[in-house]
């Protein structure tokens, strides 16, 4: 059951929000937390962890500008602190974010990543190859790893740290039974 009290603010707390035009608002929220608000009686607390990222601020892998996943709310901070005060923020999540910009620091870190997989992924063109000559012989990577470096190289995952071919072995230097080239393993020269 829901307080008719708290209804009609609820109410008026969504016009007030529907009539602020997010282009020119400062202070804003996730649309993802305002469609709650526009849809549940009580729509939890005020977060934002759905655009920003570990520094707290605007993921820059977001598509198009900011008005397509924020709200714009009025610049009033005696509304902001109502609204806190109404329904409370998680900390750590954002909340009501104020003049939100893209994450710099992700960006950098973004193209510094794209650029290892660029590199590694030229190396590794580079150096392998389908045959080996004679007196060469070739090395088993976990197909495992291979697949997970593989989406990294891609972007699809993040790094698949140290090559480990621990699944291969049965003890410290005993390969393990019924290994198939390709399923659990990849030689490479």
């Amino acid at each position: 059951k829901t307080d008719p009290d708290r209804m009609k603010l609820r109410q008026e707390i969504i016009k007030t929000i529907g009539m602020t035009p997010t282009s020119g608002a400062s202070k804003f929220v996730s649309k993802q937390w305002y469609n709650r608000l526009l849809n549940c009686n009580t729509p939890g607390p005020i977060d934002s962890y759905d655009v920003i990222c570990q520094h707290g601020n605007l993921l820059p892998t977001l598509p198009g500008d900011r008005t397509c996943f924020l709200q714009g709310l009025p610049d009033s901070e005696e509304f902001c602190d109502q609204l806190k005060g109404i329904y409370g923020e998680l900390n750590g999540f954002g909340g009501i974010l104020v003049n939100p910009e893209k994450c710099e620091t992700c960006v950098r870190e973004a193209k510094e990543l794209e650029k290892r997989r660029s590199i590694e992924d030229s190396e590794v063109k580079a150096l392998d190859s389908a045959t080996i000559g004679e007196g060469e012989f070739w090395y088993l990577i976990d197909s495992n790893w291979l697949q997970r470096w593989n989406a990294f190289k891609s972007g699809l995952q993040p790094p698949p740290g140290p090559l480990s071919n621990n699944r291969l072995f049965k003890s410290a230097t005993t390969i393990r039974d019924n290994l198939s080239r390709g399923i659990h393993y990849r030689g490479v020269n």
